[in-house]
């Protein structure tokens, strides 16, 4: 869920955004050496993550139904660590989930 804030003048708008986010994350790691068995040698921990993201961007209507837009979004999930106990082997991972992603679309607006 993001807000779009910004200033228009002509057919040009720049503005700023952001918001909550949301994200499916999946960590793979591999046991290091010392696991039990080939079967618990890698673990695939998945999880809904909750975060923040921002960004800014430019939109300019072509016409009235015809705009195009270009915008750059950081967004970041936040840090967690994983912890797998004995006795199949003590694992610690500490990830950090973020990403940036520089969108170009296109909208046709209905009237």
């Amino acid at each position: 869920m993001r807000l779009r804030l910004g200033y228009a003048f002509d057919n040009f708008l720049i503005y700023a955004t952001g918001g909550v986010a949301f994200g499916n994350v999946d960590t793979n790691f591999d046991c290091p050496s010392g696991c039990v068995d080939a079967a618990t040698a890698r673990y695939k921990i998945s999880g809904t993550r909750v975060g923040w993201t921002a960004g800014a961007g430019a939109e300019y209507a072509f016409t009235d139904n015809l705009s195009a837009r270009l915008e750059y979004r950081y967004t970041d999930l936040g840090e967690k660590t994983r912890y797998i106990p004995p006795p199949v082997v003590a694992i610690s991972n500490n990830n950090h989930y973020t990403a940036s992603q520089v969108m170009l679309g296109v909208t046709y607006h209905f009237h």
